[in-house]
């Protein structure tokens, strides 16, 4: 079942409670943050790093969502 998105490039993220997530969201609104897989960063920089960005005037609709010409593509993974 992982054959597809591997081949298309997807990235995921494992063992992420995604209800939580949720639940923050809703609570809070947008939040920000950083995921790192080079543990020669700081926790200071890291935090640094969410802090220096925003969302306000951001497009980010445009930048995610499916990029395929053809929607039905997507269907064969289930498949997999």
């Amino acid at each position: 079942m992982l054959t597809f998105p591997l081949v298309q490039g997807v990235l995921g993220i494992a063992d992420v409670d995604t209800r939580a997530i949720t639940r923050a969201l809703r609570t809070t609104g947008c939040l920000n943050g950083v995921i790192c897989t080079d543990a020669s960063i700081s926790d200071d920089d890291l935090l640094a790093q969410t802090k220096s960005w925003s969302i306000l005037g951001k497009d980010l609709i445009s930048e995610v969502g499916v990029h395929c010409q053809n929607a039905s593509s997507f269907l064969s993974w289930n498949s997999m």
